[in-house]
């Protein structure tokens, strides 16, 4: 029973820890020594906003991270760094947005 509700919590803390948002302002600070890219500053940005807002505030905000990351996904694909479905992912990401914003 003891090893079943270690197991459990453990598995609950880790699901926790992967739905986690990163913190925008260390990753700020991340990218101010070069140790984050603008990128990965939007995705914290992103990831916190549809974590702490509801599904329809700030939109235009919204919209614009997820072209963004698209845009860069895009670019990423014609050179090789990223696969197509990294691409497509990104599309649909933000043709959701624009669906829900809509």
């Amino acid at each position: 029973m003891k090893k079943t509700l270690l197991a459990l919590s453990i598995a609950l803390i880790s699901t926790s820890n992967i739905l986690a948002c990163e913190s925008v302002d260390q990753k700020i600070n991340e990218y101010r020594v070069g140790l984050a890219s603008q990128i990965d500053v939007a995705k914290a940005v992103d990831c916190n906003l549809n974590k702490e807002l509801s599904k329809k505030s700030m939109c235009n905000t919204k919209i614009g991270l997820k072209q963004d990351l698209y845009d860069y996904a895009k670019r990423s694909y014609e050179y090789g760094m990223t696969t197509q479905e990294e691409l497509f992912q990104a599309k649909e990401e933000l043709n959701l947005v624009k669906e829900i914003c809509n």
